[in-house]
């Protein structure tokens, strides 16, 4: 029996490191081309009345 319980616990983890890894490029693929795009919004920003 409790090597069962050792053996679910283990694969908990692996699954929980699994989905801690989904969710970090699910943020990943926001914030970086939010990032971007706020680079990009904020150059365009600060140089719209050179002209």
């Amino acid at each position: 029996m409790q090597d069962h319980l050792m053996g679910r616990a283990a694969t908990d983890v692996v699954s929980a490191a699994g989905d801690q890894a989904t969710a970090l490029v699910i943020l990943g693929s926001i914030v970086i081309p939010l990032a971007i795009l706020t680079a990009v919004c904020w150059f365009f920003w600060k140089h719209r009345h050179e002209e």
